[in-house]
């Protein structure tokens, strides 16, 4: 009895097994990728307010220390004379009337 074994695997074994090697890496990078760039987007964004209070912003950068006191009293000083300050929202700078700060 004779058995028959052929020649082995042929050049489209090898390029199948190349190929699908590749293809489980690329899927392998691209699930552990998609992961990550899923766990960043969900993350919190940095504390950051646009519609904060020109007074507040103020206070930050003097308690960070960006600014020294009397920058700080001086710029706080002219936020109150524009009338931009946390007791001044709403009112005319001029004091008349009733039109919008922002005219």
């Amino acid at each position: 009895m004779m058995w028959y074994w052929s020649s082995g695997v042929h050049w489209w074994g090898f390029l199948f097994g190349f190929l699908l090697t590749v293809a489980f890496w690329g899927v392998l990078v691209w699930v552990v990728l998609a992961l990550v760039g899923s766990y960043r987007s969900h993350r919190e964004p940095p504390a950051t307010r646009r519609d904060d209070d020109p007074a507040q912003i103020l206070a930050r950068r003097f308690a960070a220390g960006e600014i020294d006191e009397a920058e700080f009293r001086d710029r706080l000083a002219q936020l109150h004379e524009a009338g931009l300050a946390d007791g001044d929202r709403g009112r005319n700078p001029s004091g008349t009337g009733s039109s919008p700060r922002w005219r």
